[in-house]
């Protein structure tokens, strides 16, 4: 029965994603992997805090991470309203997920394109700009009309497209500041996910999720959050290339 209560299923992924919060910490960057002595939890936490002493790394980090967690957001919260508010069967609420999936799908192909044909500061910023106008209309549509399918799962699909082509882009700009440290990049990268991804769900399980409303506004509070920390960072490393 806890997979049909709202809280339970809620603790539920929490508790798998804490899970990937430790997988992830222990997959050694590879920068500190020496093939014959295995490197101690003092050098890896060295690593790890030599990349977060770099303001411009740490913010790009944390807006990937907010927008990521969206998605698992949705997952928390947004099934809960597709049975119980609007008593859609379970075995048909499960084709959602393909499409959400797919959405993602088709942003690594815009991701890719953006890639080849885009500086990379743009498409980071068109992507996260999908994303965010995906959540405003989620919540403007929610709050003027009645809720509805359509009201969640087309802004959902975008939002997720928005993700798909964020994270390569993201990750390939988290790479080029710091090269020489892209193992621990990744590494860190991964861990700031989970780790944000782990609170966001944790908070909307101590929503009254019946309404979608609180998982629109939090959708839209960590998108905005994202878009303005991705603005900072650019700014940021600008200003340090004309220090130079």
């Amino acid at each position: 029965q806890i997979f049909r209560s709202d809280r339970g299923l809620s603790c539920v992924l929490w508790v798998k994603l804490r899970i990937a919060w430790i997988i992830t910490f222990f997959i050694l960057p590879k920068e500190t992997i020496n093939k014959k002595v295995s490197p101690s939890l003092g050098t890896i936490l060295k690593s790890y805090g030599k990349l977060l002493k770099k303001f411009n790394f740490c913010i790009t980090m944390i807006g990937l991470a907010l927008i990521t967690s969206g998605v698992f957001v949705f997952y928390t919260a947004g099934y809960f309203v597709f049975n119980h508010t609007l008593h859609i069967p379970l075995n048909i609420i499960g084709y959602f997920t393909f499409l959400i999936v797919g959405g993602n799908f088709c942003g690594k192909f815009i991701g890719s394109y953006f890639a080849l044909h885009l500086r990379t500061k743009t498409a980071l910023i068109i992507s996260a700009s999908i994303c965010l106008c995906s959540t405003l209309l989620m919540f403007i549509l929610i709050y003027i009309q009645d809720l509805n399918l359509f009201s969640l799962l087309i802004p959902m699909m975008s939002y997720t497209i928005g993700l798909g082509s964020l994270m390569p882009v993201t990750r390939a700009y988290l790479m080029s500041l710091h090269p020489n440290a892209a193992g621990t990049a990744s590494s860190l990268t991964g861990i700031m996910i989970a780790l944000v991804a782990s609170i966001v769900t944790y908070i909307i399980a101590h929503f009254h999720i019946e309404t979608a409303l609180p998982m629109t506004t939090l959708l839209v509070i960590t998108s905005a959050a994202a878009w303005c920390f991705f603005l900072l960072s650019f700014r940021v490393g600008d200003e340090q290339l004309n220090s130079k």
